[in-house]
C-alpha cells in the first residue's frame, strides 16, 4: 500500500512538468493580464506549445492556454497547502535535473 501511495504521489508531482507554468502574480485571478506574464521554464510557453503541435491539431487561443495553466498552478498550490496541514514541516525532494 505504501509503495502504491508513493507511486501515485510521485506521478502527481511529476505531472506538473507537462504543464507549462508561468510566474503568476498573487492577484492574477482578480486582474487577468496575460501580456506581461513570464514563463517559468520557457520564455514564451505558449509559443513553445504551438511549436510542438501538429498542423491539424486544434490550438487554443493564448488566453485559454494561460487560464488552463493558471488552473493547474492554483490546484497544485492548494493541494500543497492542504497537504502541509496534515504533514507540517514536510519538504519534498527537488526534482533531478
Amino acid at each position: 500500500m505504501g509503495t502504491m501511495l508513493g507511486w501515485i504521489a510521485g506521478f502527481y508531482q511529476s505531472s506538473a512538468g507537462i504543464h507549462p507554468l508561468y510566474h503568476f502574480p498573487d492577484d492574477f485571478e482578480e486582474n487577468v493580464g496575460i501580456a506581461n506574464l513570464k514563463g517559468a521554464l520557457y520564455e514564451h510557453p505558449y509559443r513553445e506549445f504551438l511549436d510542438f503541435q501538429d498542423a491539424e491539431d486544434e490550438k487554443p487561443d493564448k488566453l485559454s492556454f494561460v487560464l488552463e495553466a493558471n488552473g493547474w498552478f492554483s490546484t497544485l498550490k492548494r493541494d500543497l497547502e492542504e497537504f502541509r496541514t496534515y504533514w507540517p514541516g514536510f519538504t519534498p525532494l527537488e526534482p533531478i535535473h
